[in-house]
């Protein structure tokens, strides 16, 4: 193989690497500006809105005894192709900032299991961006909300197979921000797109 063509492919998969790194930066800004979004709505508007996501996106929602907070069921992830198994699912909770404005809070908690360890950079950010604030063994940051701390580490018969095998088992715990910046666009649309555009401006200059 020519030297010239070497170092064109050599280029090519530095442009590539440098096109990831920059989507992923984009990614977790617009994450970012999820994770702080306050909606111009009461809580009762947007609540509704959040159960169909939650049901489109394959999470059985699972009614709380709090009127503003959802425990989904589990969730298979990964399964066919690698060697490890995961499980997901969510933990949502809605908060009245006054009369006419609210602010929704989305975690996910996933399970994972064989012999390839824990998840890669790539597949945790996907689904908890870089925030994770929870970890096996840690304590779970919804420790002092109005859910059982139990129903989020799993330690009563609330689980999955997953749990049950002999297999090594990691968790994790994080903020969701794909599932906020969904949330954000479905709910919000015209606050979406002005970020986005603030987003991508910011990132030229």
């Amino acid at each position: 193989m020519r030297s010239s063509v070497v170092r064109g492919c050599l280029a090519l998969g530095v442009l590539a690497a440098l096109s990831g790194c920059a989507g992923l930066r984009h990614q977790d800004a617009l994450y970012q500006e999820a994770h702080r979004h306050v909606y111009p709505r009461p809580i009762e508007k947007v609540w509704p809105e959040v159960v169909k996501l939650v049901s489109s996106e394959g999470y059985p929602p699972r009614k709380g005894n709090q009127e503003f907070i959802l425990l989904t069921e589990w969730r298979s992830d990964l399964q066919e192709s690698r060697v490890v198994s995961s499980a997901s699912r969510l933990y949502i909770e809605g908060h009245r900032v006054d009369r006419d404005t609210s602010v929704v809070r989305i975690f996910r908690q996933t399970i994972f299991t064989g012999d390839k360890g824990g998840m890669s950079a790539r597949e945790n950010r996907a689904g908890g961006s870089n925030l994770t604030v929870g970890a096996a063994g840690d304590i779970s940051p919804f420790a002092e909300d109005p859910i059982q701390l139990n129903h989020m580490l799993g330690l009563t018969a609330d689980h999955t197979s997953l749990t049950r095998g002999p297999a090594q088992m990691s968790r994790s715990v994080g903020r969701d921000g794909e599932m906020e910046w969904k949330l954000l666009q479905r709910v919000d649309f015209e606050a979406a797109k002005a970020i986005e555009a603030r987003v991508t401006a910011r990132e030229q200059q």
